[in-house]
Formats: structure tokens, sequence, C-alpha cells
């Protein structure tokens, strides 16, 4: 949210289905709840079905859309450029990509001399590299509008992207962009470099996160990695 508001991004819609109390609460707090729509994702529709269900009314705008289970440390204002200069070129789409040391468990690309997509190995067993797509995108409007006109398709990498292989640029970001669904994961992420924040948000609601068990979990699995390290 810090990211999107230094972008200039004042409005944002996000979905909702797992968890849905707790994200409601943590959104429930100024300077966040007069800044975000909510979407109640009732049963689950999939990654494109969930783009094409957010944007029934439809702008004509470019549409910035991030998967939010990765922690980025990513400037987004250099992101939404680099496609509005893609966009003049008639690519339709904007992918982030980064470089993962998991290639098999991500959507892996290649890319001709200006970074425009050639090709794309969603989690293959034998993936040609390391750059992968990142899950951020920008979306020209007939993108939207396709996905609408193809009610039946739900999955974003699978059944969206390689429809569009050679209208879609690629940008890479040399940052730090990990996924934190795991203990491993969110204790890396732990001695990974802040956002600046920009948003107030020392409450109640970060009071009371700071006594988590998930804290002491870290801790605990911290603890086991240091001890198997002195073993070896």
């Amino acid at each position: 949210m810090s990211a999107l508001s230094r972008a200039g991004i004042s409005e944002t819609s996000m979905n909702l289905h797992h968890f849905q109390d707790q994200v409601l609460r943590f959104l429930n707090r100024a300077p966040l709840s007069d800044r975000v729509s909510l979407f109640f994702e009732e049963a689950l529709l999939g990654t494109a079905g969930s783009v094409r269900a957010m944007t029934q009314n439809r702008a004509r705008n470019a549409t910035l859309v991030i998967h939010a289970d990765n922690w980025s440390h990513c400037e987004l204002a250099a992101l939404l450029a680099h496609h509005e200069r893609a966009a003049s070129r008639g690519m339709l789409m904007t992918m982030m990509t980064f470089d993962t040391d998991t290639p098999k468990q991500c959507g892996i690309v290649e890319t001709d001399s200006e970074g425009a997509l050639q090709a794309f190995y969603e989690k293959h067993a034998n993936p040609p590299g390391h750059r992968a797509n990142a899950a951020v995108y920008v979306l020209e409007p007939a993108m939207i509008d396709w996905m609408h006109a193809n009610p039946d398709i739900t999955d974003f990498s699978t059944e969206v992207i390689p429809e569009f292989i050679g209208r879609i640029a690629c940008w890479h970001h040399e940052g730090v962009h990990r996924d934190i669904g795991t203990p491993q994961a969110l204790l890396a992420a732990q001695g990974d470099p802040r956002h600046p924040l920009n948003l107030d948000l020392r409450d109640s609601w970060q009071r009371d996160f700071e006594k988590h068990p998930i804290h002491q979990m870290i801790e605990d699995y911290a603890a086991v990695v240091a001890e198997a390290h002195l073993r070896t």
C-alpha cells in the first residue's frame, strides 16, 4: 500500500477470499480505509477470473494488477513509465520479471532484444533459465476487453499470457521479490531492506501484530537453522 501511494495511485481495489476477517481488520484503519475498495470473491474464480470480475466497470485506462502473496521492494512508478512507452509501440501488457532461485516453481520467460515476451514456461520441469514472471502486470483496456470476451478463461498464467506472446513487454526488477509463504522465506524477508513508509500505521493493530505468534515461530525456526549451521 505504501508503494502504491508513492507511485501516485490513490484508489485501489482489493480481492478478498482467504482470511477475510483478518484482512478487513488490517484495512479498517486510517489512512487505508478510505483508499481501498473491496471485492469479496465468494467462490474462487482463478487469477484471471478475479481480474475479470473486478473490472466489470471497465475504465479506459491501463490497469495495474498485483498478486499480493509476494514481498516486493519495487518502485512501481518506473514500471508504469515503462508500460507507457511499451504501449506506444503496440504492447498490450507489461509483465514485471525477476531472477529466481527456484525456476521450476515459477513461470520462466524468454524475451527478444527489445524485451518483448517470446516464450513462457509455467512451472516447467526443465525451464531454460531463471528470469521469472513476478505476477505484477499493467494491462491495456484492450486486454481487459479480451478477458471479458472470453468468460471461460480462469487462469492468467496458462490461459491469458500464452495468447499474447509477442504483445507483452517485460520490465525487469533487480531488487527484492520473494514469496513469503513459508517460514524459510519469511525469515529471509526479515533481513531484507524495508520500503520507506509514507503511511502512518503506528496504531493498535500494529502493536497487536507485534505480539503475533508468527514472530515467535520465526525466531524458533531461526534458532533451529543456526544450530544446524553450527553442527555442520
